[in-house]
């Protein structure tokens, strides 16, 4: 006897049993579509969903038609066409919806008919949008497990790099490096050197200087110094520091060293090589020599 293999009811539902083929009479799986086009062929259509539907409350937010995947007779995951301002247009967002055990479906991800795209929120601002809403944790990562890989990079209008996030050595170590018109300006290395080639101001906008202080104070901790010199293959020539609690005031070596002010040189001066001090001179022949 012949195997019944489609069955259509009164109501104009059709039931197939075995594999459905649609362009092929050879289907691998319960539905397989195929179709051949050349390469190159865009605006390919294979499946429509149409939604002619009219009336009802035009204000409120239009389900054009979902795929959605069951368990038993449970709706778990779905991908929906969702219009969202029915009454002006056809404005279509593509909604994705996953299901857990005991917290049923939820939308996971949204992309709006302006292209943006919100991870755990249903109306992104910005091309891509992550919120976290339940837990105190984050709301991201970018993981790269390629050891002093990099992880992330913000190109600016004229395709130069303007922030990368990149891990140094041999992984694990973050880097922090922006650029201005292509050049690097900054770098924030957390297991080495950190530098700026500008200005660099703490407490205000602006700083005439490499390095300005505004409405603040600079701390030495016990035992620390400020240098003078030391950067690169340049010699260290003295520094200020915190000895025990004593201010201190050294060259290094036997450089010498002169106070002065704007329009007086040399008011007081120190001799590095004998410690003698002269005042109004810098050619002191006694251990005091007042001129």
């Amino acid at each position: 006897n012949p195997t019944k293999r489609l069955t259509i009811q009164a109501g104009g539902d059709a039931i197939f049993t075995g594999n459905v083929g649609i362009g092929t009479t050879l289907p691998d799986a319960k539905l397989e579509i195929k179709k051949q086009t050349t390469w190159g062929t865009l605006d390919n259509q294979v499946i429509y969903i149409n939604n002619t539907g009219t009336g009802g409350n035009t204000g409120l937010l239009h389900d054009m038609g979902s795929i959605t995947w069951r368990s038993g007779n449970v709706n778990t995951a779905a991908i929906s066409g969702i219009r969202n301002t029915p009454g002006s247009g056809n404005n279509v967002d593509l909604r994705f919806t996953t299901a857990t055990q005991s917290g049923g479906q939820q939308t996971s991800m949204t992309i709006l008919a302006n292209g943006n795209v919100g991870i755990g929120t249903t109306s992104p601002a910005k091309k891509l949008h992550v919120k976290e809403s339940t837990t105190a944790t984050y709301a991201a990562y970018i993981e790269n497990s390629i050891a002093g890989g990099d992880y992330l990079a913000m190109i600016g209008d004229a395709g130069d790099n303007v922030f990368e996030f990149d891990s140094g050595g041999t992984g694990g170590e973050a880097q922090m490096k922006m650029y201005s018109d292509g050049v690097k300006k900054v770098q924030l290395d957390a297991n080495g050197s950190s530098w700026f080639t500008d200005n660099v101001v703490v407490g205000g906008t602006s700083s005439n200087y490499k390095f300005g202080v505004t409405g603040g104070n600079i701390g030495v901790s016990n035992g620390g110094n400020i240098y003078v010199g030391g950067f690169g293959a340049d010699a260290v020539i003295g520094y200020l520091g915190n000895t025990s609690g004593v201010f201190t005031l050294r060259s290094d070596g036997n450089r010498d060293i002169s106070i002065g002010s704007g329009t007086v040189n040399n008011s007081v001066f120190i001799e590095g090589s004998n410690g003698n001090v002269g005042i109004g001179t810098s050619t002191p022949l006694a251990k005091l020599d007042i001129q």
